[in-house]
């Protein structure tokens, strides 16, 4: 009975020692089974879930947009690295694009210089087949006809008169060259316009 006594009384007084310890342990696990989500949601999973929304920003082509960095840990520095590769890139694709325009504005100047070179070899080959050759046929007439005279009047009198129409055709062929070189633009807008 004494040992009974003994033992309810130790019982007793381990319940009042370990009722509020149990109590506490309970209050606290709630608490920590009710703070912990919070504090990861908005320590771990809020920064995370922006981080990944700027990388599906950047994938999609938005480069100028950076991610707002909250606390200066290893999501922290994640952010910051990502916002800088972001701007390099973003330089980069400015740099190329520039770079794109000079080279196209290069290119375009280079073939309109091609296109005029084009034309002046055009024209120098016209020039050298048509009237080039019938100026030097003229010539060639009017070289002999002083002695075609002394000789054959009537021949010289033929001479001349190959020698005036190779002059016209040699005149007609320049003019239709000149023509050519006249650009279409002009001649289809009024003249107040063009001046």
């Amino acid at each position: 009975a004494i040992m009974q006594d003994f033992r309810i009384k130790y019982t007793e007084q381990l319940n009042s020692i370990y009722a509020p310890i149990a109590g506490f342990a309970l209050m606290v696990s709630v608490l920590v089974l009710l703070a912990v989500p919070a504090f990861l949601s908005a320590n771990l999973v809020q920064p995370l879930k922006r981080l990944i929304s700027g990388v599906e920003t950047f994938r999609s082509g938005e480069f100028s947009s950076a991610i707002p960095i909250t606390y200066r840990d290893e999501i922290g520095y994640l952010t910051g690295s990502f916002n800088e590769l972001a701007e390099a890139q973003k330089n980069l694709i400015d740099t190329l694009e520039t770079r794109v325009i000079e080279r196209s504005e290069t290119a375009s100047a280079l073939a309109a210089d091609n296109a005029r070179l084009e034309v002046r070899n055009h024209l120098s080959r016209e020039l050298h087949d048509s009237v080039s050759q019938t100026l030097f046929s003229s010539t060639l007439i009017a070289d002999t006809l002083p002695k075609l005279w002394q000789q054959d009047p009537k021949s010289a009198e033929a001479a001349l008169e190959t020698m005036r129409s190779l002059n016209r055709n040699a005149l007609a062929e320049m003019r239709l060259l000149l023509l050519e070189l006249r650009p279409g633009r002009i001649a289809e807008r009024p003249l107040g316009v063009l001046l």
